[in-house]
């Protein structure tokens, strides 16, 4: 019984297309195919691999272990407030993406490459 009549009792409770629409629903392989497919087509757009954008203030730490270089030095060569490095390194707080963004850049000028699995190392000729 559906909205409170049976199907004898009038107008029809749905329309076949409906009931079509409904006999053809993909399964759960079919959407694991498609969603695959999709995804695939996703990554193909995409002339390189995007790099990770967000640096970890472990990975800052690192490079700049690496790099042998001072929070001032990175400071000057990112365009931030010295503060501003050792209370992302300390966790005190997060910079905002701009100045995350502005720190990663001049540690990758300065010579290292950030890991997809948070990883630092000094980049290769």
């Amino acid at each position: 019984m559906a909205v409170g009549r049976l199907p004898e009792s009038g107008a029809d409770l749905c329309s076949q297309p409906t009931i079509s629409r409904l006999e053809n629903l993909p399964g759960a392989t079919a959407l694991n195919r498609m969603m695959a497919a999709m995804v695939e087509v996703f990554c193909d757009s995409f002339e390189q691999v995007p790099r990770k954008s967000d640096i970890t203030a472990g990975q800052c730490r690192a490079a700049r272990a690496f790099l042998d270089i001072s929070r001032s030095e990175l400071a000057r060569a990112a365009s931030v407030g010295e503060r501003t490095i050792a209370d992302f390194e300390s966790g005190a707080r997060a910079p905002i993406r701009a100045t995350l963004s502005a720190i990663q850049r001049a540690l990758e000028a300065a010579g290292v490459e950030f890991m997809a699995d948070n990883g630092v190392r000094l980049k290769t000729s």
